[in-house]
């Protein structure tokens, strides 16, 4: 009797702790997100918007981009949404966002708004949910456009224009220049130079249809940029924000990627299109119309990133990718940071007329990957662009079966933001006296190779003649929103420029002879010059090389057709030819079907 009077006692006693726990355990459960009756997204007439949480709960809520609490709006009606277009502007009346704030008036019109839902659940034990964050816009059309791509961001405006906002000069610099401080130092910078990082959300709408909305983490971007009134952001996908280090939507092509940037328009934007064929790594842009915290910030570009999710989504690089800003490595691995400095170092002194040192250097670095990287920066004339300056190189550090898992130094398209004139000797110099191209340390070693030479010549007219011909960037200018003017103030002039100065710099002697090449049916295959495919306009392809390098012309048959031969100034047969243009070439291409 004793002994069951115990068991029943410690069942008793078992089952009060059990359900204490469980009421403790329910007690310390975060709530479920409260859920919106309409999704964000642009919508044509005004709305009643419902928010509901589960049975129990309360919903608070707030209409400016700041975090909600308990302390916030408290959830009891439905909330209307409306066009706020109209309304007058908070966030772009803010003056402290440039270095001479006194002397700045910010935009006074109002601009196109849209309103920025942020709401919590919580609890009767005051537990709180994670935050939703859901933006509409009522009326505005251009946004509705199919073609059309939107990004909201939405941060906490004491974070952003705060005391410590990262867009804000901030209370140190503000007591400064108040004070007549004219010479900004390290002590006293603006809060926007400093590399401080928020968290924010995004939400991405293409047309009417929203594809992303996700916590992320912010910062400021750039460098004298962070000066401007209107300053560009990168955005990062991190666990510690949305438990997922790549975003949860694919936004270019299917790739998943851990970044992003925006950048105003400008050629380095286009650079995918440009020189998709090439052996150089190229960001993806996609316009956007930029809100911040429910106000029009800008129309800008959102380019991917290069960072290790990057490397890993487009070159199969299944470990680490290190990639090398200027001389810094972004890797904390010092027998990595030692391996590239022992690589500049035996570039520096190496003997590269020498065939087995030159062999070597093919096995720690793409050449095909350095050409083309510095052909397109000389070409467009890259002012801001010297030896080791706006640089981006990359290698995979483990060794793999796949084909760029070869442990070589890649290079990667980076900053072109600020180019010159056609006439410029981009060989020589820039806009800011620094050392001439011509003088990079892997530049004027592997200068000394004559098959380096030729082979720099033959890939820098290729790219002459295909990537940056008027016919090719007329339609990719068009594309990404800029002057068409400018295909004729600078890409139909820098031809004949750059091509000469390509001549005296590399010592050429013979002359530039015209090369025509045509094919019998578009559809039927292609042709290779070098190290470019061909595109073909109406009446063929025309392109120039000099007379010191024979060219090397390759026929490739789509599916279905077999190549039958040449026709022209030729008599050679096969798929594969080297030809001289000593007094001009005319080829004409002729595929038939299998």
């Amino acid at each position: 009797m004793k002994k069951r009077i115990l068991v029943m006692g410690a069942s008793v006693i078992f089952l009060t702790f059990f359900c204490i726990y469980l009421i403790w355990s329910k007690a310390m459960l975060a709530p479920d997100e409260p859920v919106v009756s309409v999704r964000g997204g642009i919508y044509d007439k005004e709305f009643m918007l419902e928010l509901s949480t589960t049975w129990g709960n309360e919903i608070y809520y707030t209409t400016d981009g700041s975090i909600p609490t308990y302390q916030s709006l408290k959830y009891e009606e439905p909330i209307k949404i409306i066009d706020r277009s109209g309304e007058e502007n908070v966030y772009r009346n803010i003056r402290n966002v440039v270095d001479n704030w006194l002397e700045y008036d910010p935009i006074s019109d109002p601009v196109e708004k849209g309103t920025v839902i942020r709401a919590i659940s919580v609890s009767k034990w005051g537990n709180s949910s994670d935050i939703i964050t859901e933006t509409y816009f009522i009326g505005q059309n251009d946004l509705a456009e199919e073609e059309s791509c939107t990004l909201s961001i939405v941060a906490d405006p004491e974070e952003l224009f705060g005391e410590e906002g990262i867009y804000v000069t901030g209370n140190q610099y503000d007591e400064w220049y108040l004070s007549g401080g004219t010479q900004i130092t390290e002590e006293i910078l603006p809060n926007y130079y400093k590399k401080i990082e928020i968290a924010g959300n995004i939400e991405v709408f293409k047309g009417k249809r929203g594809v992303l909305n996700q916590l992320s983490g912010i910062r400021i971007r750039g460098g004298g940029s962070r000066g401007g009134k209107l300053k560009y952001f990168n955005i990062f996908s991190r666990d510690e924000y949305s438990r997922s280090d790549v975003f949860d939507a694919a936004l270019y092509g299917g790739v998943r990627t851990h970044s992003v940037m925006l950048r105003p328009s400008s050629i380095y934007v286009a650079m995918a299109d440009i020189l998709s064929d090439r052996g150089v790594s190229t960001q993806k842009s996609q316009k956007v119309r930029v809100f911040l915290n429910g106000e029009f910030w800008y129309d800008a570009y959102m380019l991917e990133r290069y960072d290790q999710t990057y490397f890993q989504e487009y070159y199969g690089i299944k470990d680490t990718a290190t990639i090398i800003d200027r001389m810094d490595i972004e890797c904390k691995e010092y027998e990595t940071r030692a391996e590239f400095e022992r690589l500049i170092e035996w570039v520096s002194n190496a003997d590269f007329t020498d065939s087995a040192q030159w062999d070597i250097l093919e096995e720690k670095i793409d050449v095909q990957s350095y050409i083309d990287y510095m052909a397109a920066n000389i070409y467009l004339c890259n002012m801001d662009f010297w030896v080791d300056h706006n640089y981006r190189r990359w290698f995979s550090e483990s060794r793999g079966n796949a084909p760029f898992e070869d442990g070589r130094m890649r290079w990667a398209i980076y900053d072109l933001d600020v180019t010159g004139p056609a006439d410029n000797n981009t060989f020589l110099e820039d806009m800011y006296g620094n050392m001439p191209v011509n003088q990079n340390p892997f530049y004027s070693a592997f200068y000394v190779n004559e098959a380096y030479r030729k082979r720099f010549v033959q890939s820098f007219m290729d790219m002459a003649n295909n990537n940056f011909s008027p016919d090719n960037m007329e339609p990719i200018l068009e594309k990404y929103g800029m002057d068409l003017s400018w295909n004729d103030s600078f890409f139909l002039k820098r031809y004949d420029y750059i091509t000469t100065y390509l001549a005296e710099e590399f010592k050429l002697s013979g002359t530039l002879e015209k090369v025509k090449i045509s094919i019998n049916d578009a559809d039927s295959g292609m042709v290779i010059i070098n190290t470019s495919t061909i595109k073909f306009f109406e009446g063929g392809w025309e392109g120039k090389y000099y007379t010191d390098y024979p060219i090397t012309i390759t026929a490739k048959a789509n599916e279905g057709y077999r190549f039958v031969g040449w026709e022209g100034d030729i008599e050679q047969t096969g798929e594969v030819i080297e030809a001289s243009v000593e007094g001009g070439l005319v080829l004409r291409a002729v595929f038939e079907k299998r």
